[in-house]
């Protein structure tokens, strides 16, 4: 759970606006933890009915870059292995396979593969 009084805390979320009935609903969720120079990311969900359209894309793409601004040097994150469309998200974005937790994940158990990005190198893109 993201406490939004700390500064190590990076939260962002996506919002559908409806001018239509002056409503809005929240689509969209990244959560992240900077610690010195590690960006360890906890969460990307987006509302079922708003998958495929780019939204964790585009999470993605500015919780990095608000953390490359905090001084973030490298990124992890933990996918579960059935998880292909997050899996091709954090691949095209450069990440890379550094491990494997076994049955790191419960209800079903499932094991996790373990993602890393240097951010260094995104800086020169």
């Amino acid at each position: 759970m993201a406490d939004l009084d700390d500064p190590h805390e990076l939260l962002l979320v996506a919002r559908n606006l409806n001018p239509a009935s002056n409503s809005e609903r929240l689509v969209g969720i990244f959560s992240a933890r900077l610690v010195i120079d590690e960006l360890q990311i906890d969460n990307i969900a987006v509302a079922s009915d708003f998958r495929k359209t780019g939204i964790a894309s585009m999470l993605l793409e500015e919780g990095l870059n608000l953390a490359l601004k905090c001084g973030a040097a490298r990124a992890f994150l933990e996918v579960r292995t059935s998880n292909i469309p997050a899996l091709r998200l954090y691949l095209k974005a450069g990440f890379e396979q550094i491990g494997t937790r076994k049955s790191y994940y419960n209800n079903p158990d499932e094991d996790a593969l373990v993602l890393s990005l240097n951010m260094v190198e995104i800086r020169l893109l």
